[in-house]
């Protein structure tokens, strides 16, 4: 079986290094930068004051003062604004190297790559136990696209792609998870560090988690058919509730279904809860169910 691979087109990657580097991303981002060691590999997001997510990042540790940020998506130029906020005196350095790479996403057995080519291998097992991404730099992208294509066919599209993220209950910044949502609302823990100390956006983090609920939940939503417009629309309970709103959706013709995220608030449902978003009608899915 060939390998499942899709580039990351919109993928954003920055090189933040300097004296200060490391002690300014521990205050910055809402992991434990400070521990890393080289070839480390965490994952961490730039937050708000409010919590809210600017950035979700692999964060690869190169040496002891350069740092590879590397975001699925979103806007260049805001993001290097978010991660480069705070800097005053620091002697730290934000660059954003995104045209000079190739992001590559292999959902299966790993892949090969031209000899000589050098690459940051950071795991992601997030869509499929073994899963890696492939960063790239300065080389031709359109080499590498056709390398790729050659050895292990055509990449998967962007509507494949969402729908496997969904099937899995894989959310992804900024699709799902951005400056509207809090980053623990979407379960994204591992991207978090309760023990490490002050960053910004830690008192609303720190806040929900000893609360031990939050407002919000990001869950899934399976509609029959195929939906597509789905995306801002409520959610409503069968008593008539509102409880929340879908922020993306994806459909698989084949299957004819749609399958949906939607932020819901916390306390008003329990998995497999009949919904509907207007006229169409879904049940929630339950957390931890991969559906085939």
């Amino acid at each position: 079986m060939k390998p499942v691979w899709i580039q990351l087109a919109e993928a954003v990657v920055l090189r933040v290094s300097g004296k200060d580097a490391r002690r300014y991303l521990n205050n910055r981002l809402s992991n434990d930068i400070k521990s890393c060691k080289l070839g480390d590999i965490v994952r961490a997001a730039a937050l708000t004051p409010q919590g809210r997510v600017e950035g979700l990042f692999s964060v690869v540790v190169e040496n002891q003062d350069s740092f590879l940020l590397v975001c699925d998506g979103g806007r260049r130029n805001q993001i290097v604004a978010a991660v480069s906020r705070y800097i005053v005196a620091d002697r730290v350095s934000v660059q954003d190297i995104s045209l000079d790479c190739v992001v590559v996403r292999c959902l299966s057995e790993g892949i090969k790559l031209p000899e000589g080519t050098s690459v940051h291998l950071i795991p992601n097992g997030r869509i499929g136990s073994i899963g890696s991404d492939y960063l790239v730099e300065r080389v031709s992208r359109e080499s590498i696209l056709e390398h790729l294509s050659l050895n292990y066919g055509p990449a998967i599209t962007l509507g494949e792609y969402s729908l496997l993220r969904w099937r899995q209950g894989i959310a992804t910044y900024p699709d799902e998870i951005n400056e509207e949502s809090i980053l623990t609302e979407s379960g994204m823990r591992d991207a978090v560090s309760f023990t490490k100390g002050c960053y910004v956006g830690q008192e609303v983090i720190e806040r929900g988690d000893s609360v031990g609920r939050l407002p919000r939940a990001l869950e899934r939503i399976h509609f029959e058919g195929v939906q597509s417009a789905l995306v801002r629309v409520a959610v409503v309970t069968s008593s008539g509730q509102n409880i929340g709103k879908v922020v993306s959706c994806a459909s698989s013709v084949e299957a004819g279904f749609t399958g949906a995220f939607a932020f819901l608030r916390t306390g008003t449902y329990v998995a497999g809860d009949a919904v509907r978003c207007g006229d169409i009608e879904g049940r929630i899915v339950a957390k931890g169910e991969v559906l085939s």
